[in-house]
């Protein structure tokens, strides 16, 4: 099993004809086990507050989900929107090795011949989720393909990036005394972009669901402390060398 310590979750998307919310609503039971973990953080679009512009919210978690869950029957096929925008972006993303794109074939329909036809599709061959003996079977076997994706991505995220732990240096002269310029040194993390990122995201996810699980405000905070950490010695270095320049310009 996959260490989730330092995992950041992955975030999942579901794309679904609403004829399909029932459907949709027991796989994300059956995803679970992972969301406990804190491998995956699941986004639908009836995570959509009232009062709120749905296609931006909609084309935002587009844009940032790492892998997008087409749950296809003949309404899916039948519905411009998912069909026409939402498919069609995430095949972008996914032909461009941005996302992963995972069929989920939910009832028999005439689905080989699409775009996504040539993605290996869940439950296994392609079977509908419907023509299973129970749907929980077939959801059961739904989550195990997901996961294996799931812990794919995460150990891939792992190998490509440097340890956090490990860190690029900044050297910033200031001044001392008289002529003399001492060196400082910030160490700052290599992967501090994508832990920005992913502190907007959360801003992004807070502020469209009162309902966020505590975890992820957890998570915020903890990240928040860090960068507290990493950039108040350089905010102070940049001060010192404004102080400097200041004092050498009169």
């Amino acid at each position: 099993m996959l260490a989730t310590t330092h995992t950041t979750p992955i975030e999942i998307f579901f794309s679904y004809s609403h004829r399909d919310e029932r459907m949709r609503s027991r796989l994300e039971a059956h995803l679970s086990s992972l969301k406990r973990e804190r491998l995956i953080l699941g986004w639908h679009d009836r995570k959509i507050k009232p009062g709120t512009e749905w296609k931006g919210q909609i084309d935002s978690h587009l844009d940032s989900s790492r892998i997008i869950l087409l749950l296809i029957s003949a309404d899916f096929l039948a519905s411009d929107y998912c069909y026409d925008v939402e498919m069609d972006r995430a095949m972008a993303r996914h032909d461009a090795g941005e996302a992963r794109v995972i069929p989920i074939i939910l009832r028999p329909c005439d689905w080989p011949w699409s775009r996504f036809g040539k993605l290996q599709a869940l439950p296994r061959d392609g079977k509908p989720v419907s023509d299973w003996s129970t749907h929980d079977q077939a959801f059961n076997e739904v989550a195990r393909g997901i996961r294996r994706v799931v812990e794919e991505l995460a150990k891939a995220s792992e190998s490509a990036a440097p340890s956090l732990l490990k860190s690029e240096t900044i050297l910033n002269p200031v001044t001392a005394t008289g002529d003399n310029v001492v060196t400082e040194q910030i160490q700052i993390p290599v992967r501090i972009k994508e832990k920005l990122q992913r502190m907007r995201m959360l801003n992004a996810i807070f502020k469209t669901d009162e309902d966020a699980e505590e975890d992820l405000f957890a998570e915020y905070r903890d990240m928040l402390e860090e960068m507290v950490e990493v950039f108040l010695p350089l905010v102070n270095l940049l001060v010192k060398g404004w102080a400097f320049d200041s004092e050498f310009e009169h």
